[in-house]
């Protein structure tokens, strides 16, 4: 993120746009291409036999199912549910940083007076 944003985007849209590229393409690597890397081995092919993966498969087997399958299973599923963990987490957060400035009610019938003390942090709390 740090070398991302030392590029000196224009626009906040261009560099958020990039920060999600960079993001997707190194999930996609760590995700497909190291875990299947890390158990491959090259030596009964000629053209990659140079590479210094000696892993215990060569080919997909049944074994290469039942060992590495699960790992990519349990990463697919830790990527597909975290931005939702994320987004309520920080939701909730909102949430709470509400009820403490407004006395902790729920009642929204009652006048709600807030303890900020300018418009630019009231809008901060109270905006998207």
């Amino acid at each position: 993120m740090f070398l991302i944003r030392q590029i000196g985007y224009h626009y906040e849209s261009q560099l958020i746009k990039v920060i999600m590229q960079s993001i997707f393409y190194s999930q996609f690597f760590i995700t497909a291409i190291l875990l299947l890397l890390c158990n491959a081995n090259f030596s009964s092919y000629r053209l990659l036999s140079w590479l210094p993966l000696k892993g215990s498969f060569s080919d997909t087997t049944n074994n290469w199912y039942i060992l590495i399958g699960p790992a990519i299973i349990k990463t697919m599923v830790v990527l597909a549910v975290f931005p939702q963990i994320n987004f309520g987490g920080f939701y909730l957060i909102r949430v709470l940083r509400r009820f403490r400035d407004s006395d902790i009610t729920c009642n929204r019938t009652k006048n709600k007076k807030t303890k900020l003390t300018s418009v630019s942090q009231y809008v901060e709390l109270y905006s998207g």
